[in-house]
């Protein structure tokens, strides 16, 4: 399952730069909101905390380009589990 989410996300990236290179990239106001619902609900859950919590957890990009590295670096353990490579610390000899 999560190497469904991986491939969807990678997907995503991959779609939304070839729409901005052949500038296809048209406003929905639908997705705009569905964002700001989200962005907002994440603040209303966190709302007992502080103000610099308040806006961290405003920051959506930040967490989606976290994620993006946690699914790369689980692809990169996906190729070395299937080419048989054993994982070493070699750089700590």
């Amino acid at each position: 399952m999560l190497l469904i989410s991986v491939l969807a996300f990678m997907g995503l990236i991959v779609f939304t730069g070839y729409l901005m290179v052949q500038d296809l990239i048209i406003f929905s106001f639908f997705w705009f909101l569905i964002g700001v619902i989200f962005a907002v609900e994440r603040v209303i859950t966190i709302w007992n905390q502080d103000r610099q919590a308040k806006i961290f957890a405003l920051m959506i990009f930040p967490e989606l380009i976290y994620s993006l590295f946690l699914q790369i670096a689980y692809l990169g353990a996906l190729v070395q589990l299937l080419s048989g490579s054993a994982g070493t610390w070699n750089h700590l000899d």
